[in-house]
């Protein structure tokens, strides 16, 4: 066999050596890398999960951002509604205040005005009491007395009556000009029933 021929079997031999290495590299090589695809393609998956988890945690967010807003919403319109409210009850308060006010000083008036009609009642009450008592005394003065010759009761009575005497000018209530008593309370008059608590029946 001619040397060239050896030198290029040889060469050729190294050749296909080298190369069976290269393959047997690129082989593990690419074992590795299949199992880098693996890894990757599980990590993929993962994060794919991972995102599709993150994704259903956001949009629950979301919805629970939604209803909160939806929450907050109502909240602030219920308080408007109560603050609407608020300010009805105080103006209401203020008005109740008023009317109570102005009520309490009428009632204080008109317990007033009562009060001093009580008082001129009663005055007129017990003048006419002590007119009663007067009466009744003359009454029975004018029953002790002897009638004089061709006087009647009532003749006596009108005397006595009408006689002047200032402190019947000083009754509270009666016009009695000079001192006199006013003819409605003549004889005739007080046999009928008097409106205080004495009653006149002269015989």
């Amino acid at each position: 066999m001619p040397l060239h021929h050896h030198e290029d079997r040889q060469s050729l031999v190294d050749t296909i050596t080298f190369l069976e290495t290269e393959v047997s590299k690129l082989a593990v090589e690419n074992e590795a890398l299949q199992r880098d695809l693996k890894r990757f393609d599980r990590e993929r998956r993962s994060l794919e999960s991972r995102s599709i988890s993150s994704q259903r945690q956001i949009a629950d967010l979301e919805k629970m951002l939604r209803m909160r807003d939806d929450q907050l919403e109502r909240a602030d319109r219920h308080i408007r509604e109560l603050s609407e409210k608020v300010r009805d009850l105080q103006e209401d308060r203020q008005h109740l205040d008023h009317d109570i006010h102005h009520t309490e000083d009428r009632y204080e008036r008109e317990l007033q005005v009562a009060e001093r009609k009580n008082r001129q009642l009663r005055e007129r009450i017990d003048t006419l009491e002590e007119t009663c008592t007067r009466l009744k005394k003359e009454r029975d003065q004018l029953q002790q007395q002897p009638l004089s010759l061709g006087k009647s009761h009532t003749d006596v009575a009108d005397d006595l009556l009408f006689v002047r005497e200032p402190s019947h000018a000083s009754i509270k209530g009666y016009n009695t000009p000079n001192g006199n008593l006013p003819r409605s309370m003549s004889y005739q008059n007080l046999v009928r029933p008097h409106p205080c608590s004495c009653q006149y029946q002269w015989n």
